[in-house]
């Protein structure tokens, strides 16, 4: 039998795969494991699809940080501060950038409610039951 997962969880294994860890759900127990943990169950085989216990979480490549950056300059009014931040060479320079521009916590709110998008599409697309406790929504700004 299927747990129900948490989306607030999923969202945070998500984050983590930013940083270049592989993270897989353990549909039994739910629990989010590291593929390359200490324990047999982080190492063992995955086994996707109908059956399957585990399935692997989106990596770097599936969240498009980088199209989420041009997205969010985009929505930015002023043209130097989107100039600035556009030109950062990864998400490190692009945090620092967002943050000396007073813009910080506008992009964490776009790159959560992202997350969300990405971590939502990726349980119905693996049919993995997702409890839905937070949604895009919850990081609209005023």
């Amino acid at each position: 039998m299927q747990t129900e997962i948490s989306l607030i969880d999923l969202v945070n294994a998500l984050e983590a795969t930013t940083h270049g860890l592989e993270w897989r759900v353990d549909l039994v127990t739910g629990d989010f494991l590291p593929a390359d943990g200490d324990d047999a169950e982080s190492r063992a085989p995955v086994a996707n699809g109908a059956g399957g216990r585990f399935r692997v979480l989106p990596t770097n490549g599936a969240l498009r940080e980088a199209e989420s950056r041009r997205e969010f300059c985009a929505t930015l009014r002023d043209p130097s501060v989107r100039e600035r931040l556009a030109d950062a060479s990864g998400s490190r320079e692009f945090a620092e950038r967002a943050r000396s521009a007073n813009v910080l916590d506008d992009w964490l709110v776009h790159r959560r409610s992202r997350l969300v998008s990405v971590a939502l599409e990726w349980a119905d697309a693996e049919d993995v039951i997702c409890r839905r406790d937070l949604t895009p929504a919850s990081f609209a700004t005023d």
